[in-house]
């Protein structure tokens, strides 16, 4: 018999995240979902299930009011069902249960994301009336095979407009108010990442603390002009895969494109990187159209298969 149920912080956390990490390519500790629930806003609408058969926790789902997107009545979803445990109307059951989760809301639209390689994922949304919105290609780096040599022109490019790359650990040791004009170029980046809604723009204290403070500074760099910041790009450790770094985003103010202050921010993280021997690979995400995919691909990024973006939408 099959049972769907809140999610229980007190006996849940560690299934869930063994489920999550034997189906998405983005991986998981305890201590790092357990970190996401602490920090999320309580204000924001959140619910999380959990199925249960023959006693034993085979699936989970969620939906939330992203709090990164402005567009107002949307909703996201996360469905996800053990391997050993599919096609027993598992992932229907709590799908029915995350609708039903939302009654007496206004619901506008819904979204979803899986990867192309997940067929049944995406049988699934689509026979339930989801369309696909936006593609994403993954790519991976293995750091071995990086050679900052093949760039040395378009370091002694950026060089040559006295733009200085340095690293946000550094940043706050000769700018008082680094946080703020970190914060400003931030934003202003974010601006043109594509998307398929209109993203938030977070305040500067919740960025101080959601994003600051989780972030080794040492693994983000800024590009300089003077005491004004131009670009920035930015590195995370995976606490699941010890062995593996993600890219956040690498952006730069519109005046200051196209010379080549991206690819002298991304050579100086993967410097810095490959300088950790810990460190194997480097995986990143760009919608396919967006110019940083290429510039990716010629750093020596490894095309994966891509996540894709879907939307329902609910009401007229």
């Amino acid at each position: 018999m099959l049972k769907i149920r809140p999610f229980d912080p007190k006996e849940d956390y560690e299934r869930v995240v063994e489920i999550n990490n034997l189906i998405w390519p983005l991986k998981l500790t305890v201590t790092e979902l357990e970190q996401q629930d602490h920090n999320r806003d309580s204000e924001m609408f959140f619910k999380r299930f959990v199925a249960i058969r023959e006693n034993s926790l085979v699936g989970f789902a969620l939906v939330r009011d992203p709090w990164e997107f402005t567009n107002k009545n949307y909703y996201s979803i996360k469905i996800s069902v053990h391997p050993d445990h599919r096609n027993k109307g598992i992932g229907g059951a709590l799908y029915k249960q995350l609708l039903k989760s939302l009654g007496g809301l206004k619901v506008d639209t819904i979204m979803a994301e899986t990867y192309e390689d997940k067929d049944e994922a995406i049988d699934f949304l689509r026979n339930r009336g989801f369309k696909e919105s936006i593609r994403l290609p993954r790519s991976i780096l293995e750091l071995s095979k990086f050679n900052d040599n093949q760039f040395k022109d378009d370091l002694e490019k950026v060089k040559e407009t006295k733009i200085k790359i340095i690293t946000v650990k550094e940043l706050a040791t000769i700018d008082k108010n680094w946080e703020e004009n970190l914060w400003r170029v931030h934003v202003e980046c974010m601006k043109d990442v594509p998307s398929t809604v209109e993203l938030f723009e977070m305040p500067l204290e919740q960025y101080k603390r959601n994003v600051l403070e989780q972030m080794d500074l040492n693994y983000w760099v800024v590009a300089r002009d003077g005491k004004k910041i131009v670009g920035l790009s930015i590195l995370w450790k995976d606490e699941a895969e010890p062995n593996k770094m993600y890219t956040s985003l690498t952006g730069v103010i519109k005046n200051y494109r196209r010379k080549k202050i991206a690819t002298a921010m991304k050579v100086r993280l993967l410097q810095e990187a490959k300088r950790e021997p810990e460190i194997e690979y480097i995986e990143t995400e760009n919608e396919e159209n967006n110019p940083m995919f290429q510039l990716n691909l010629r750093l020596g990024f490894q095309r994966q298969p891509a996540k894709i973006g879907f939307k329902k939408k609910i009401s007229k």
